[in-house]
């Protein structure tokens, strides 16, 4: 049959036709027209790509293919498949050929390992024997270092990590060796004396995967080397230690000191924290003589929470320091932690979202192929710890820490990478553990085979500088002087430590008792004048009329200010207008404000509107952007359906960002139990266990109003039960007025201290709450209100059940107590003042008596009031309300009854 010539698109009408060239095609491709041939080839590639090369049809069609059709298709495997081959792992025999890396699949025979082919797709193009070719593939892709790039959707990305693989050098000059080996070396003397001078002390071992240190060493050097002003490093315990004196240059004697443990806190301290939880901030001196600034954020066992915090503290540093290349953010993982914790993927969920991104991290693997006891097949479903990184699409470097100039070169192209593409980038560091999980435990009843094998291997240091003598790259008498003077330093070290007395304290006791029922008030003035007002009023409601808002937020903003520009005596602020005019007034004095949660930027009640959307072309107006050309700045994001990770990275930010407001809002107040490791690790304890004061403050709407056991309590008692040694504070605000001082009161108050907020819900709406522009203008924070009539009986109370009880509370008083921690004891005693003799004193609350705000005051009422306290509200509940409605409500009447009868 002729050529038949191939134009224009196919009809698949022809199906019979076509199917008939194609059988002409795998029978001789020369039979067919050149466009059908070209046609056919592009088909086997672009399936080859996508499919693999497995089956026989696809094996006999390359092998009847051109050259340089083979020659892309070999090229193309070894970057997808030559993973599988590779010699990354330490701790395994080295790797048999897949299946789609043989020659047969890949449609060459034996006898053409000496044809001469053209080297497409490798660095320089030449024409090289079949052998040579495929031995610089597996020197590439399938030696200690391999790759994994065929799951990222960018072509030119992948293009451009696949051509800097092929131009790294794996050599390094002779003084870049010498610096090596002396990392190295460092990383291990330091385990050792450890070992011999504090027998059986946890110090949680790097040993096994050293090479962590100088991959770590060399990360510091190029970012400082490309102007980056500081970088902020996440890490757990394993190898924390070592980094901090060899990377870090925290002084050896004080880490002896604290292995001693004859320290005791100072009277500026907390309680302190275990050696390898704590962080430290240090400039480092770079092999390059640049100097650049390191964080190391302090971290508590719980492996992975610290990854958000990191990148929240990374981003407010950008903000402050010149963007993305100024700060860079490294995350060290275990194995059994980056595949097991959730909180991973919730982290790098925030890679590509406005407002959490930091233009790429780094990640570092500590691959010791064992979590505690339990080995791979124990903790992960997949083939390799990294596979989390492959739904978004970023690079993952295998590599094996016994080459460490492979290390290196994974360092090198980890950093180019995430410099050049703003993305992160997975390094998997496979190495091995030399002893248990800590120093005194004991791997072998669980794990024998592993640690025999463990037995059998000599140290990193060793088996490298051997290596590198042999070579003559560097003299035995180097090596040897070298390890002298680090012993010298290490001993030195020591020698002052043991020969200084430890402190003494007989008080320390009575000290820390004093210390615990101390708090502090801070009085500061949080009105704003009138004309301020008018002008922050016009502001906050003000829409372009060329922007096409919907007209309902236009009419609800034109009435906003219409209202607001009134009487300064009628109650016409809600909840809402409150809290922008908090923020305007904050953004005007210079103070950045980031709100940040579920539904911010609308508020999940549809109240707020701090971003309103152009109904034609989708573009948002903020109108807390537009308050003065000086402004401060004003950044309000709807997050990720995320609590962990979102509160963890809020927090992060509210540290590293001074005198800012910054706000993590949940959605609904509990809500806020998805993120109870950030509560209890970091929110509540950081500046006790660390003197790491955060500022963050949460917005937990709360409020009973026959929703359910969910969306109805942000569980206060729970943070009552976290609230000691004056680390937070927690109001429940009764008006939008008091919402206004206590914002405004976060940022302009010294020290600042996190701070709980349970916001309001129904309340938003209900009139009867709303607070006049007087009280903005003139008023400021209070602890407590009240109504300054005499009775005979006195109701207490917080928040919502206040507006419900002052319309029937008869004769009674009553005192709502707007901050429950820390109990302002004397502001309480003044308004308490004609009620003090009170023989019939109620406390009110909507909440089950064993949750909200009961159990925390009662004893405080005991030491007040002569007579018990009486408690109305709810019996105890293990959940904080009804699912049905019609109970709620007869719940709900009978403690109003009961409080007013």
């Amino acid at each position: 049959m002729g050529k038949d010539n191939f134009s224009g698109p196919i009809n698949f009408g022809n199906q019979e036709y076509i199917q008939k060239l194609l059988e002409d095609y795998r029978r001789d491709p020369s039979s067919v027209a050149q466009d059908w041939s070209a046609f056919f080839q592009g088909v086997d590639f672009a399936n080859l790509n996508r499919d693999g090369l497995s089956s026989t049809a696809k094996t006999s069609s390359i092998g009847g293919g051109s050259d340089d059709l083979r020659i892309k298709v070999l090229v193309n495997s070894y970057r997808k498949y030559g993973h599988l081959m590779a010699n990354t792992n330490p701790m395994l025999p080295p790797l048999q050929e897949p299946t789609e890396l043989s020659l047969s699949t890949l449609g060459f025979d034996v006898s053409e390992l000496t044809k001469p082919f053209p080297t497409l797709g490798l660095s320089r193009q030449t024409i090289l024997p079949l052998e040579s070719i495929i031995h610089r593939l597996r020197e590439l892709y399938s030696s200690t270092i391999s790759y994994e790039t065929d799951h990222i959707e960018s072509g030119e990305f992948r293009d451009w990590i696949h051509s800097r693989i092929a131009s790294l050098s794996g050599e390094v000059d002779k003084e870049f060796y010498r610096h090596l080996i002396l990392k190295l070396f460092k990383a291990k003397e330091f385990e050792l004396f450890l070992q011999k001078k504090f027998l059986g002390a946890k110090r949680f071992s790097i040993e096994g995967g050293e090479t962590f240190l100088p991959m770590m060493d060399e990360l510091l050097n190029l970012a400082a080397w490309n102007k980056y002003k500081s970088c902020v490093i996440g890490m757990a315990h394993r190898g924390r230690l070592n980094l901090l004196c060899n990377l870090r240059n925290k002084p050896y004697s004080d880490l002896f000191r604290e292995f001693e443990g004859s320290g005791l806190p100072t009277e500026n301290e907390g309680l302190g924290d275990v050696k390898y939880h704590k962080g430290y901030e240090h400039e480092v001196m770079t092999r390059s003589l640049q100097a650049i600034q390191t964080v190391l954020a302090a971290n508590p066992s719980h492996l992975e929470s610290v990854d958000p915090v990191v990148l929240g503290i990374t981003l407010a540093k950008q903000k402050q320091t010149g963007g993305v290349d100024s700060v860079l953010p490294i995350l060290i993982h275990g194995d059994a932690s980056v595949a097991g914790q959730g909180v991973v993927y919730e982290t790098l969920q925030l890679l590509n979202i406005k407002g959490y991104s930091v233009g790429g991290c780094i990640h570092i693997v500590i691959n010791n192929q064992i979590g505690f006891t339990a080995e791979p097949e124990e903790t992960r479903s997949t083939r390799y710890c990294t596979d989390i990184a492959k739904a978004f699409s970023v690079p993952i470097i295998h590599v094996n820490a016994e080459d460490p100039v492979a290390c290196i070169k994974a360092v090198v192209l980890a950093f180019e990478a995430r410099h050049r593409f703003k993305t992160d980038v997975f390094i998997d560091l496979n190495c091995h553990r030399l002893f248990g999980h800590n120093e005194s435990d004991e791997p072998r009843f669980t794990n024998p085979k592993l640690y025999q094998k463990i037995k059998e291997k000599d140290h990193i240091y060793k088996l490298f500088s051997t290596q590198l003598i042999s070579k003559g790259v560097v003299l035995d008498q180097e090596v040897v002087q070298m390890e002298k003077e680090v012993e010298q330093e290490l001993t030195k070290a020591f020698e002052e430590v043991s020969h200084r007395e430890p402190p003494k304290n007989p008080h320390i006791i009575e000290e820390l008792n004093e210390k615990s029922k101390r708090v502090t008030f801070q009085e500061v003035t949080t009105k704003i004048s009138k004309e301020k007002f008018l002008r922050l009023a016009e502001k906050i409601t003000y829409i372009p009329q060329e922007f096409m808002a919907h007209p309902k937020i236009r009419k609800l903003f034109e009435s906003r200010y219409s209202e607001l520009k009134g009487d300064l005596d009628h109650p016409v602020i809600d909840w809402a207008s409150a809290e922008l005019l908090a923020y305007a007034s904050l953004v005007e004095e210079g103070f950045h404000v980031r709100l940040s949660g579920e539904d911010s930027k609308r508020g999940t009640f549809s109240h707020r509107h701090a971003a309103v959307v152009d109904q034609e072309k989708g573009e948002l107006y903020i109108p807390l952007t537009k308050i003065s050309p000086t402004q401060a700045p004003f950044e309000v994001y709807s997050s990720p359906l995320s609590e962990f990770a979102v509160m963890g990275f809020d927090y992060g930010y509210s540290l590293a960002y001074p005198k800012s407001l910054v706000i993590w809002e949940g959605q609904f107040g509990d809500f806020v139990n998805g993120a109870q490791i950030i509560l209890d690790q970091y929110f509540s304890s950081s500046e006790t266990k660390w003197g790491q004061t955060a500022s963050l403050v949460l917005y937990l709407p709360h409020g009973y109003e026959g929703m359910g056991p969910e969306h109805t309590s942000c569980r206060i008692e729970r943070f009552l039960q976290l609230a000691a040694l004056d680390n937070m504070r927690i109001v429940i605000p009764s008006t939008p007025a008091q919402w206004f001082h206590l914002i405004r009161k976060q940022v302009l108050a010294s020290p600042q201290k996190p701070l709980v907020i349970a916001t309001p819900k129904s309340m938003l709406r209900l009139n009867s709450s709303f607070s006049t522009p007087r009280e903005i203008i003139e008023g400021s924070f209070q602890y407590f209100m009240g109504d300054h009539q005499k009775a005979k009986r006195l109701l207490l109370c917080s928040g919502k059940i206040f507006h419900e009880l002052a319309p029937k509370k008869g004769e009674a008083a009553i005192i709502r107590i707007e901050q429950v921690y820390p109990f302002h004891r004397e502001k309480f005693l003044q308004i308490l003042g004609p009620y003090r003799e009170c023989k019939d004193v109620r406390f009110v609350q909507e909440e089950p008596a064993n949750q909200g705000t009961w159990e925390y005051l009662r004893p405080i009422f005991r030491e007040i009031f002569k007579e018990e306290v009486r408690y109305i509200g709810r019996p105890s509940s293990s959940v904080p309300d009804t699912g049905f409605a019609r109970l709620f409500k007869i719940q709900q009447e009978e403690i109003i009854r009961e409080a007013t009868l």
